[in-house]
């Protein structure tokens, strides 16, 4: 299994490139700093908040089996990095791919949360980032001293349902190998 984020990274990366969008979409925090990929003007990193956390509240509604104990709303970040190409490129050069991006991303982020049912996707804030909080993440993320463009932060909830359910995680399979045959024998005792 994977996290709720993480399939929402690949999936929104692929509606966002068919329309056209050339961007690189990232799950993140990467583990190794990286220069910024060759030839990409647009980066969307997607990841936990952990400054904003998770919020845990109880289920509204009919609740089916089995029962749903409690909804996780699931802090989340998405991070747009925009740079222009054109010579000599402005702030406002910059701006324009960088809202178009966001545009993209508000749009596709609602069309996907209806698709797969995030019932109660809500987003918790939207800003561009000033230039100390660009250039300390522009670190973090790329390796870079400062970045040459502009950066935008969208903060949001992913609700996910939570189940009283056995644990399925990283654990062994138990019972017989398929390899294990199982002959019944039948022997005669003594009278």
């Amino acid at each position: 299994m994977t996290s709720m984020l993480y399939m929402l990274a690949q999936d929104i990366g692929g509606l966002l490139q068919a329309r056209k969008f050339p961007l690189e979409v990232l799950y993140g925090p990467e583990r190794l700093q990286r220069v910024a990929s060759g030839g990409y003007a647009l980066t969307l990193v997607l990841e936990r908040d952990s400054l904003a956390g998770d919020q845990i509240r109880a289920p509204q509604g009919a609740q089916e089996n089995p029962r749903r104990h409690n909804i996780r709303d699931q802090g989340c970040v998405a991070r747009m990095w925009a740079q222009s190409t054109l010579p000599g490129a402005r702030r406002c050069d910059h701006e324009y791919l960088c809202d178009q991006l966001v545009d993209g991303f508000t749009v596709e982020l609602a069309r996907w949360a209806s698709h797969t049912r995030a019932v109660g996707t809500a987003i918790t804030s939207a800003k561009y980032m000033g230039p100390t909080e660009v250039n300390a993440a522009a670190s973090l993320q790329f390796g870079l001293e400062s970045w040459p463009g502009v950066a935008y932060e969208v903060r949001f909830t992913l609700p996910r349902g939570v189940y009283g359910l056995d644990f399925e995680g990283e654990a062994q399979e138990t019972g017989a190998a398929d390899t294990v045959v199982n002959v019944p024998t039948v022997e005669l005792g003594p009278l």
